[in-house]
C-alpha cells in the first residue's frame, strides 16, 4: 500500500454521563436533583460532566496542539474507567 500523504487523523470522543437532554428520562423519574445524585454516585469524581467537558475535548483534537495525535480514545467518564 502507497502512503497518499493525505495526514488524516482519526480520533474518538466517549463521554459518560454529561448533562444533556439524554438524561431528562432519568430526571423525570427520580426529579432533577436526586436523578443527578444518583448518577454522580457512580463516577469516582463523585459529578457528572457537562457540555463544556465534551466541547473542550473536541476543542483540544481540533486544535494545533493535538496535530500528532490520531487513533486515540478520548474518555471523559470522571475516572469511572479506571475503576
Amino acid at each position: 500500500m502507497q502512503k497518499k500523504g493525505y495526514n488524516i487523523r482519526s480520533n474518538t470522543i466517549h463521554p459518560a454521563f454529561i448533562d444533556t437532554p439524554i438524561l431528562d428520562p432519568h430526571k423525570q423519574a427520580f426529579g432533577e436533583k436526586e436523578a443527578i445524585a444518583k448518577l454522580s454516585r457512580q463516577i469516582p469524581m463523585n459529578k457528572i460532566g457537562d457540555t463544556d467537558d465534551v466541547a473542550y475535548a473536541v476543542l483540544y483534537l481540533a486544535s494545533d496542539e493535538s496535530k500528532f495525535i490520531t487513533g486515540t480514545e478520548i474518555v471523559l467518564d470522571g475516572g469511572l474507567s479506571a475503576m
